[in-house]
């Protein structure tokens, strides 16, 4: 914090929500700062920008959004950015630091783009952040395949030993 106390922030939900965010002051002990209820869906996914002036957070339903970090009052949202749930997202900050933009990617393969700030233009960083961000989806996709084709294999070897499953 600029006064150089010391604050932690967490994130809760129940199995469908509320989701729930909490601030808490460590200056003598952890006390509750503040804390609000900031939808009524259950969150997958949260990451802060740079300057730390803004959350954004990714929903199991699949929505987005940004939430101002100090006060938690909703900035921008897109509502059904995935048909899946939003589980991962960056922030990337433009030129002159004017403008940010949160990408969020899914495993329903989708990646949305959302713009913060005033537009400014000539940026190519958020193109690399993209598909950084989409390998990583790519990659565990083929992991999960890998460990299922493992399975079956396993399965396979089982039922030619007659081993009982």
């Amino acid at each position: 914090n600029e006064d150089g106390s010391v604050s932690l922030m967490t994130g809760s939900h129940g199995p469908r929500g509320p989701s729930i965010m909490t601030v808490w002051s460590l200056a003598a002990g952890a006390k509750v700062a503040r804390q609000k209820i900031i939808d009524e869906g259950a969150f997958c996914s949260t990451t802060f920008d740079a300057a730390q002036n803004y959350l954004a957070v990714g929903f199991l339903e699949g929505d987005v959004k940004i939430y101002q970090a100090d006060n938690f009052k909703l900035v921008q949202q897109k509502q059904g950015a995935h048909s899946l749930s939003a589980a991962a997202l960056a922030f990337i900050t433009g030129p002159e630091d004017e403008t940010q933009t949160v990408c969020s990617v899914s495993g329903d393969y989708s990646v949305h783009i959302m713009k913060i700030g005033k537009s400014a233009g000539g940026s190519r960083l958020w193109v690399v952040a993209l598909v950084v961000m989409v390998l990583a989806l790519l990659i565990a996709n083929v992991a999960l395949k890998l460990e299922d084709h493992g399975r079956d294999i396993i399965i396979q070897q089982n039922i030619a030993k007659g081993i009982e499953l």
